[in-house]
């Protein structure tokens, strides 16, 4: 026997794993470097041949599960079981394997010792290996796995696993309550998944899985199950696709979740918009009348008020003029003021009579040359005022589809306006040209005069809303009224930026020419 122990001894000292063997005494009959230092680790023991293992282990519950293990060893039975060994906080596992030692053959099978004599067992061989790392790993897992059974319970969602080529398909339980149906009734194949669509979605269903394993789209859809009670019910499904190396389809994992209610107060909003839609349009039917017969009631205002207000201006300024030597000074600043009224109001009129003409004109669509006729109206504001240092940077090829007439009234107002506000910069510049906003192309009116503040730029669009002084700067407040009205008949939008004592951008969309649809 102790040539064998020495044979025996020899294996476990080339082995790194921690392994020792016993007699029926429980002393150590021989035992490697690697079982002597994790002895000297967990217990701080110097261990002997001759000493017994039981005497070494200072943490009880350690030893009295190592006594009964290899009891049973050494009564012949091979024991595999775990072990727990340190203090709390540097606890460490083993998976720890008793093989009864005899000497009949004298096989070593890895690091378990086997020698046989008459068949009895004479002493016990162990062998531990480190196993912490895996258990940290499998707690991690059951953690991971435990909070994500707990999020899909939560959320209702339904997990299902399908083995393509056995068409084996594994539901977890929240997948039955999503059929309304029990684990009994369901047979596990994608047959079964099948016929519990609604017999109208079945074959896009089936449709959609195919294109999924054929790897031309990823499974992301809804369809209508149909319970056995007969209730429809609404389900999204979403699906990864597993494959060989080959990049044949595998396996198909997903999950499904209930969106009926989902579904049911989409088509209530579904109703509610198109009865909304509906009474907007009656309302707009009823309206429309009354807003024509405004209309032609303000032009008519505005028409007859025309002559009175031009009499009023004339004959206040005859007044002021033949009649100065004895008219005096108060009389004279009296008639002055009536003077300049009448002339504002006659402007006012004649602004409301072009507001009043968008609406009435008749649209003729058609490719407009935009930088030519802001050319135009650059030449016409240079004409009226010669005196005014002014550079226009007009950008070349603006071409939109649109009425020609309105974009000229368009245009006409926005330089008019950049005009107007930059009169205090010399030289004053003004630009027209097309940038890109929030990746669309629109059309820009810049300048760099006084501008506004940005907290007002929803006033400007509004009839008769002024930002300045009125002896400020001169006008009538409808300009930019008549720019909405006529970018909205045209099927655009416009909006205004600046900032005080930085200029101004107005910016505006128009359909694009047809040559470039």
């Amino acid at each position: 026997m102790t040539g064998q122990l020495v044979s025996i001894q020899a294996i476990i000292d080339a082995d790194d794993l921690p392994c020792f063997a016993l007699d029926r005494e429980l002393r150590y009959t021989a035992f490697n470097r690697a079982h002597a230092a994790a002895m000297r680790e967990l217990y701080g023991a110097e261990i002997a041949l001759g000493g017994r293992l039981p005497d070494y282990q200072t943490v009880a519950a350690d030893r009295e599960t190592a006594v009964a293990n290899l009891k049973r060893a050494l009564a012949g039975e091979r024991v595999t079981a775990g072990a727990l060994s340190g203090d709390e906080g540097s606890q460490r596992y083993f998976d720890v394997v008793h093989t009864p030692l005899t000497d009949d053959a004298g096989v070593v099978v890895g690091v378990v010792v086997r020698a046989y004599e008459g068949g009895r067992p004479l002493a016990v061989a162990g062998y531990t290996t480190d196993v912490t790392e895996q258990q940290h790993t499998e707690a991690a897992l059951r953690l991971a796995t435990d909070r994500l059974a707990l999020a899909t319970r939560a959320g209702g969602v339904g997990v299902w696993d399908w083995d393509v080529g056995s068409d084996t398909l594994v539901w977890d339980e929240q997948m039955f309550a999503l059929y309304g149906i029990r684990r009994e009734q369901f047979a596990g194949a994608y047959e079964a998944w099948r016929a519990g669509l609604h017999p109208d979605d079945r074959e896009r269903g089936d449709a959609e899985i195919q294109a999924v394993l054929r790897g031309e789209k990823e499974l992301d859809t809804e369809f209508r199950v149909l319970w056995p009670d007969g209730t429809e019910h609404a389900i999204r499904a979403l699906a990864l696709v597993q494959r060989d190396e080959a990049g044949a389809p595998t396996r198909m994992i997903g999950t499904n979740w209930d969106i009926t209610e989902f579904k049911t107060a989409e088509e209530k909003i579904q109703r509610l918009n198109a009865d909304l839609e509906r009474r907007v349009a009656e309302r707009t039917r009823d309206l429309t009348p009354a807003n024509s017969e405004l209309e032609d009631f303000v032009y008519s205002i505005a028409h007859d008020l025309r002559s009175p207000l031009r009499a009023l201006g004339s004959f206040s300024e005859i007044v002021s003029t033949d009649y100065a030597d004895v008219i005096d000074a108060t009389g004279q600043s009296y008639l002055h003021r009536i003077h300049a009224a009448a002339v504002h109001m006659g402007a006012v009129m004649d602004a409301l009579l072009a507001l009043s003409r968008v609406n009435r004109t008749d649209i003729l669509v058609q490719d407009v040359d935009l930088s030519a006729l802001a050319r135009q109206v650059a030449d016409q504001l240079r004409e009226a005022e010669p005196q005014r240092s002014v550079q226009f940077e007009i950008e070349d090829g603006l071409i939109a589809t649109a009425d020609a007439s309105l974009c000229e009234v368009l245009l006409q107002n926005l330089l008019g306006n950049a005009w107007k506000f930059s009169a205090g910069e010399s030289p004053a510049r003004i630009s027209f040209g097309r940038v890109s906003v929030d990746g669309r192309d629109v059309y820009c009116v810049s300048d760099n005069g006084v501008g506004f503040a940005q907290k007002y730029a929803g006033r400007l669009f509004k009839p008769f809303e002024r930002l300045h002084a009125p002896g400020e700067f001169p006008g009538t407040g409808i300009g930019l009224a008549t720019v909405r009205r006529i970018v909205t008949l045209l099927e655009g939008d416009c909006w205004a930026e600046a900032r005080v004592g930085e200029g101004a951008r107005v910016f505006f969309t128009l359909p694009a020419p047809e040559s470039a649809h």
